[in-house]
């Protein structure tokens, strides 16, 4: 085996080890692909993936020719902006979590990962080696956000009901005092 081609494997191996830490294939799939590899030398990694349908080719060619450059930027763009890269959603998508984050205050991520087009494993990957300093906001504290915001919305709602209870009661209360006057 020639260098080059070492160098070429080191590479595919490479991305398959990223390609699974973004938890976008699993590591029976890196493994399955490899072999594949062996049969059919004049694949890629990332193009056999993607014809077994395990991956979208925007997603393989996204990891395979810059995420090593995007990286090392010190310069970031918003998350989305990665996502839409990398195949992983579509401005579609993207224009949704907007409009649904200026009417909420949860994160870009938050919202991709409770709308089902993202897993919180991959946000949590982008997160770490892009933003770093916002990994503590991503799926897992969010989820425990969620549930602190449904437990005041819950507490909200019971004291709602007891201001209606005590309003009912209040109003029962002089209906019997105004038929008493009556009454009488």
């Amino acid at each position: 085996m020639n260098k080059s081609t070492k160098n070429n494997q080191k590479s595919k191996a490479k991305l398959g080890v990223i390609l699974k830490e973004a938890d976008l294939v699993s590591a029976s799939q890196v493994k399955m692909a490899l072999e594949y590899q062996i049969k059919y030398p004049c694949l890629r990694l990332g193009e056999i993936l993607s014809i077994q349908g395990w991956i979208d080719s925007r997603t393989c060619d996204f990891f395979a020719s810059k995420w090593d450059k995007l990286v090392e930027l010190d310069y970031r763009k918003p998350l989305g902006y990665y996502f839409l890269e990398a195949g992983l959603l579509e401005k579609s998508d993207i224009q949704l979590i907007l409009s649904e984050q200026q009417n909420r205050q949860d994160r870009f991520g938050t919202i991709a990962i409770k709308r089902g087009y993202l897993k919180p494993s991959t946000v949590d990957f982008f997160l770490k080696y892009l933003f770093p300093d916002e990994l503590g906001s991503s799926s897992v504290r969010t989820l425990d956000s969620l549930i602190r915001s449904r437990q005041r919305k819950y507490s909200y709602y019971l004291e709602v009901i007891k201001r209606n209870n005590q309003t009912n009661q209040n109003l029962k209360l002089q209906n019997v005092n105004l038929v008493s006057s009556i009454a009488d």
